[in-house]
């Protein structure tokens, strides 16, 4: 049977079972003849159908536990109509992720264009699971409501229906999101009263554009402006009320000329962006540390929902099934990555570090103090070059200044890394201060842990706890953990360079082959890599200063091959250069490329220029 034949066999089907079949219908003449007829009662059986009553049917029909469709309401107060769609499994992830320590945002959001209603959806971040070949959590949808209207009634008709099935949300709900629309934002803080209110900081820029071409203002000032309050450095990266305080009164004074804007900006905008719109609000989860809210989540959901439906509108009662097709579908993906079957999403197996978030936290940057100084680092030259421990003291020092925040738990701080977005975190033990930087792990001592040790007073006594031989790397046998050291033939056919660096040099080949020593400013090569010390093995930072040279490395065939090394530009490395090197120490430095300042510095350290 063609698909042609099979569907016009399913439409005189399925028209002959809703008119109750042989048996069941009122008059034989209800009963299809063809399939020209049967498609012509369908129609008109759609057009004559009421979606209000199907989906009141479908409450009825509805057993035991597998609720989807939770309320119907119908009258004036809620605009219209208002229909609760949820799952007990949304309902209780809802309470398990976001009213937990390190919460998911529970955002909300209206979308258009599904049919002769809007769509109120609101979304969560399941953290037991990861998208599958990425490392991010999943969006989920949460409960939904189709409405008649965007009124607040609608919002609370909605919302308190959750709280009600779900009381505990109400009072430990931790944060919620939302657009600009002044019902949805009225309505999450009333039946919320206990958690946070975020409002996204886009929509919240498009109002206040909107509100400055209103004005008759410039473009050029109107971008001005709109850079002053959400910029890099703007008012909506403020991280404390002081802070924004302070930028808010130095923005008044710049906006002296635009007298009706500073008004509407008072009014409007000035609380609201301080208390839902600015970094200090969202950090009552991890993600906010350093970004602003936006709605991509749920917004990302809207669309999700609209490819579901084909971008195709649909009648109320369809759209309230296919609805329930997408959650089940949600569903079973959640229970397929919980069992480890193939699926979208995969198990979260690591373990995640909890992040407490009082009512009354902002996280306030630590006042600065004094600087570190090089007679404090002495207990650590047993174990690390001058120049290791002059770069770690720089780096720690900027960071006393400008790079340390309180973590989101008693003893934690958040260090800037100049590395990686991500900020590192130094956590305080009875052992003193630990670091999660690789710095530490290697030599158990670094400049984050240095700056907070320094900060909080105790810096002398977390150098009393870095004795010789707790610096782990530093006093393993060399080789430890790798594997040995094998003979290989290189592709010219001479020995490998362990072997080449026992061959002796006569003094005229030294002098007839070593080249004059350079100073320059390292950079990394091609592949990114730093090149590293040929005499303490540390790898070099790039734009510090280092000395170059070429000398004979071995001999092949009678022939005798050179290459280039690299020290630091310090006279106990230059002055011992490995063994078998066949280098000679430097009578002169060439200096030309660098700056009058670095020249100096070269000059005390006691090298020569030519």
């Amino acid at each position: 049977m063609d698909k042609a034949s099979a569907s016009m066999s399913s439409s005189i089907h399925q028209v002959s079972k809703n008119v109750g079949g042989l048996d069941g219908c009122d008059n034989i003449a209800f009963l299809p003849r063809n399939a020209n007829q049967a498609s012509y009662l369908k129609q008109k059986d759609s057009k004559d159908r009421d979606p209000l009553f199907r989906i009141t049917e479908l409450m009825e029909e509805q057993k035991g536990s597998n609720l989807f469709i939770q309320r119907l309401c119908k009258d004036q107060d809620t605009g219209g109509m208002v229909i609760v769609l949820f799952t007990k499994h949304q309902l209780e992830d809802v309470k398990k992720f976001c009213c937990m320590e390190n919460p998911s945002v529970f955002e909300a959001d209206f979308t258009f264009n599904l049919g002769a209603f809007y769509v109120l959806c609101t979304s969560y971040v399941n953290k037991d699971l990861l998208v599958r070949g990425k490392q991010t959590n999943p969006t989920m949808i949460g409960p939904m409501a189709v409405t008649k209207s965007k009124c607040k009634k609608a919002c609370d008709a909605f919302f308190s229906k959750i709280s009600q099935d779900q009381p505990d949300l109400r009072y430990n709900m931790r944060v919620t999101g939302c657009d600009n629309e002044k019902s949805l934002v009225a309505s999450l803080r009333e039946h919320f009263p206990f958690a946070s209110n975020l409002i996204c900081d886009l929509h919240t820029r498009k109002d206040i554009e909107r509100k400055l071409v209103e004005m008759d203002i410039p473009k050029g000032v109107r971008d001005k402006i709109c850079e002053d309050i959400f910029g890099c450095d703007g008012l909506v990266m403020s991280t404390t009320d002081i802070e924004y305080k302070e930028k808010v009164d130095n923005l008044y004074k710049e906006w002296t000329n635009l007298p009706l804007f500073i008004q509407y900006f008072k009014k409007q905008q000035e609380n609201k962006i301080r208390d839902h719109g600015c970094i200090k609000a969202f950090r009552c989860t991890n993600e906010g540390v350093d970004k602003t809210f936006k709605t991509n989540r749920v917004e990302s959901l809207n669309a999700k929902i609209k490819r579901w439906q084909q971008f195709k509108k649909s009648e109320l009662d369809q759209f309230v099934i296919d609805m329930k097709e997408l959650c089940d579908q949600q569903y079973e993906n959640v229970r397929r990555a919980e069992k480890g079957f193939a699926g979208p999403f995969i198990k979260d197996n690591k373990q995640k570090t909890p992040a407490v978030c009082t009512e009354a936290e902002t996280m306030p940057e630590i006042v600065p103090t004094e600087i570190i100084s090089m007679e404090e680092l002495i207990p650590l030259s047993q174990q690390l070059t001058k120049m290791q421990v002059a770069n770690m003291r720089d780096k720690a020092n900027q960071l006393i200044h400008s790079g340390i925040r309180d973590g989101f738990t008693e003893n934690n701080f958040l260090v800037k890394s100049y590395t990686s977005p991500q900020p590192h975190t130094v956590r305080k033990s009875t052992g003193g201060f630990s670091c999660d930087c690789k710095g530490f792990q290697i030599r158990k001592v670094c400049a984050h842990v240095l700056a907070v040790a320094k900060i909080k007073g105790t810096l002398l006594k977390q150098l009393g706890i870095m004795k010789p031989g707790n610096m782990s790397t530093l006093d393993k046998k060399p080789g430890a953990g790798k594997k040995a050291n094998v003979k290989v033939k290189s592709k010219l056919g001479r020995s490998s360079p362990a072997r080449c660096t026992e061959i002796q040099f006569t003094d005229a080949e030294k002098k007839s082959r070593q080249k004059q020593w350079v100073a320059v400013k390292i950079a990394p090569n091609n592949r990114g890599r730093m090149a590293q010390c040929a005499t303490c093995k540390v790898d070099m930072i790039k734009d510090l200063i280092c000395l170059t040279v070429t000398a004979p490395w071995e001999k092949a065939d009678g022939n005798i091959i050179s290459r280039k090394y690299y020290f630091c530009a310090l006279p106990s490395c230059v002055e011992k250069p490995p063994p078998g090197s066949a280098l000679s120490p430097p009578d002169k430095v060439q200096m030309d490329g660098l700056s009058e300042k670095d020249k100096l510095i070269l000059l005390k350290r006691g090298f020569d220029s030519d």
